[in-house]
């Protein structure tokens, strides 16, 4: 089954949203200030939210699953495969901002 994810990112309010679902829920705190999670009505997650984007210190590790989400920073193995994952995907991120 296909599933679309809805991202929206506001410069001017340097925040971004990533819905996985769009249905009725509501948005709980992390133990990043920046970063919420949104579940539904049965707690199971459907989104998150990142405020001040351009401020976060280096990489955010985010890890969902369907009943909870954390968030921390990346050790450095995590921030070396980040990088080569984002050099991989590179076309993908340019062809996503220029929709």
């Amino acid at each position: 089954m296909k599933k679309e994810i809805k991202i929206w990112f506001d410069k001017e309010a340097d925040y971004l949203e990533v819905m996985f679902e769009v249905k009725e829920g509501y948005f709980k705190d992390t133990k990043n200030d920046a970063v919420m999670v949104k579940v539904d009505m049965e707690g199971n997650v459907i989104g998150f939210s990142v405020q001040t984007v351009s401020k976060l210190a280096g990489p955010v590790y985010l890890t969902i699953d369907e009943k909870d989400a954390k968030v921390s920073s990346l050790d450095p193995e995590q921030r070396k495969h980040f990088e080569e994952s984002m050099k991989r995907n590179e076309s993908l991120m340019k062809k996503l901002s220029e929709m």
